[in-house]
């Protein structure tokens, strides 16, 4: 979940670097499963939305069921 999120934040830093802030943009679900590899479709302002919760960004189905949960039709 650790390197996930890590590379969640980068994404959002290079995009806001790159004033592409409208941009839908693919983050990792930060799950903490070595094989897992889903996305979640978000712009950064939905982005900086769901972080300000401090929760890990998860695709439905992953972690536990008291904790955010995204599907891939969000948006």
């Amino acid at each position: 979940m650790q390197l996930a999120r890590e590379v969640n934040e980068a994404i959002a830093d290079i995009a806001r670097r790159f004033e592409v802030e409208d941009v839908g943009l693919d983050f990792f679900c930060e799950c903490g499963a070595e094989a897992c590899l889903e996305r979640l479709p978000l712009t950064i302002t939905e982005f900086v939305g769901l972080r300000s919760t401090s929760d890990p960004l998860l695709v439905d189905g992953h972690g536990r069921s008291d904790r955010l949960s995204l599907s891939h039709s969000t948006r």
